[in-house]
């Protein structure tokens, strides 16, 4: 049975990521949601509406789960996918986690490029890289 319920402009309790703004079997939709929602939209005159954001996160969500209970999220395909975007957007929040440091510490952005070169350095001479033979990188570099 599906069961999406929308509370009011008030919204009642908060859920970890903001307050709720709708159900979708059980599965919350939060303000932080739409939040990211809007902030992935790109720039222009022609924004959506929120309630046109919060009807595109339900309908997302129905078909999340349909697929989840498919089998979807355990082929072998997506769950690479799935690691990739992990891996991808770690690595984003760390490289701007580390950039704003030393923006913070009084660096111009030209200082925070090479700060963020050094750390990937940093990162690599710590870490067990091992290269196949033939996958055409130099373990070294």
């Amino acid at each position: 049975m599906l069961l999406v319920l929308l509370l009011g402009a008030g919204c009642t309790r908060h859920e970890v990521g903001g307050q709720t703004l709708a159900r979708v079997n059980g599965d919350p939709i939060t303000t932080d949601d739409l939040a990211l929602e809007v902030a992935a939209l790109p720039p222009g005159p022609n924004q959506p509406s929120r309630a046109a954001l919060l009807q595109a996160l339900i309908d997302r969500k129905l078909l999340a789960q349909d697929a989840r209970a498919r089998g979807e999220a355990r082929a072998a395909d997506f769950v690479r996918l799935e690691r990739r975007w992990r891996e991808q957007a770690l690595a984003t929040r760390d490289m701007a986690i580390v950039s704003a440091e030393a923006t913070d510490r009084g660096g111009a952005t030209d200082r925070a490029a090479a700060v963020l070169a050094s750390h990937r350095a940093a990162l690599r001479a710590a870490a067990d890289i091992v290269v196949a033979p033939g996958a055409g990188l130099n373990p070294g570099s």
